[in-house]
């Protein structure tokens, strides 16, 4: 056997251990590392995203809190609670009932008395005649707001709300008692829009407790600012981030888009994202299900008043191999050359 023969196979020898200790050594080591990789670079990604949301939601919030600051200032908001502080509690029962009876019945009177009222007007002015979120954002950032009193009863409104006594929601009562309260983001399936709900008690300079206001919040501001999200539900069937509620309903993308894998991940470890104690908090969990792998990241808001949002990106295994793949091809490529 000629040298230069010798030499081709101890060549082809030397090629073939090498890419044996690659495949059984090597890769899973820099599989390892390049999931820590992902995990890493990810986990810096939610933890800005979600800090984003809540600084806009900040935002936000605290300018409908100044817009509740000046009711006390305002002739309408004071006569309001004037005149039912000198009902008895018969009387205001009744009141509220009369007023939302006329309310549902659509009179007209009585729904220009509160809409039309100087208030109201103002109110108009400030959120939507000017149109300087339209024109800024390219809709309404505010599309709704109003104000009750004390009592519940509908001072005044940029619009006309489903009801005229709001003491009996849910929402008014959590505000009065807790001084604010945002709603969750919810999905209209008619506008096919996202809205938030912020609401703010409006007390004096004791504290003593006023009436509330609440403003809906357009959520394409949150959405499109700090996820960079075209809203058509329909083109996130292949997005890798999920926005969760605190109850662990996506607020996006929609339950028909999300990946299986993801919602098995969402079914199983969606308790412990809950139980969190950190306001913000960064975990991750490889999961596989059926055969399939993701690697998950995800960050949570907890009770910023009342509102519990999760953030969670996945990154398939495909993903991860198509990495490991390419790393794999310059290796061999390289000792090849060599």
């Amino acid at each position: 056997m000629s040298i230069r023969l010798k030499s081709i196979l101890a060549s082809i020898f030397v090629f073939i251990v090498v890419t044996l200790i690659v495949f059984y050594v090597v890769t899973p080591l820099r599989k390892s590392l390049m999931e820590d990789l992902v995990i890493e670079s990810t986990n810096s990604l939610v933890h800005k995203q979600l800090d984003s949301i809540k600084s806009l939601i900040n935002l936000r919030y605290e300018y409908i809190a100044s817009r509740a600051a000046i009711m006390t200032t305002i002739p309408d908001f004071i006569k309001s609670n004037e005149v039912y502080d000198n009902y008895t509690n018969e009387e205001v029962s009744q009141r509220l009932s009369e007023g939302d009876l006329l309310w549902q019945n659509n009179d007209e009177k009585f729904i220009n008395s509160i809409l039309n009222n100087e208030l109201s007007q103002k109110m108009y002015t400030d959120f939507r005649s000017s149109n300087y979120y339209k024109n800024t954002y390219g809709y309404e950032v505010f599309p709704e707001f109003f104000v009750t009193n004390k009592y519940g009863a509908l001072v005044a409104s940029t619009n006309k709300t489903t009801d005229f006594n709001q003491s009996d929601e849910k929402w008014w009562q959590i505000t009065k008692e807790k001084g604010s309260y945002i709603e969750g983001i919810t999905y209209d399936e008619s506008s096919r829009t996202f809205s938030m709900m912020l609401n703010v008690a409006i007390t004096d300079s004791s504290g003593n407790f006023l009436g509330v206001a609440k403003a809906v919040l357009d959520s394409r501001d949150i959405l499109q600012t700090t996820l960079n999200y075209e809203l058509n539900p329909d083109t996130y069937k292949e997005k890798d981030v999920l926005l969760l509620t605190g109850d662990l309903k996506p607020i996006f993308p929609l339950d028909a888009n999300i990946d299986p894998l993801v919602t098995s991940f969402i079914s199983e470890y969606g308790t412990q994202m809950l139980e969190d104690n950190n306001k913000i908090s960064i975990k991750h969990h490889c999961f596989s299900n059926n055969g399939l792998s993701c690697l998950f990241n995800y960050a949570s808001i907890k009770d910023f008043h009342g509102l519990t949002l999760i953030l969670v990106t996945s990154h398939s295994e495909v993903l991860i191999n198509e990495l490991m793949d390419r790393s794999i091809l310059l290796t061999l490529s390289v000792t090849a050359l060599s």
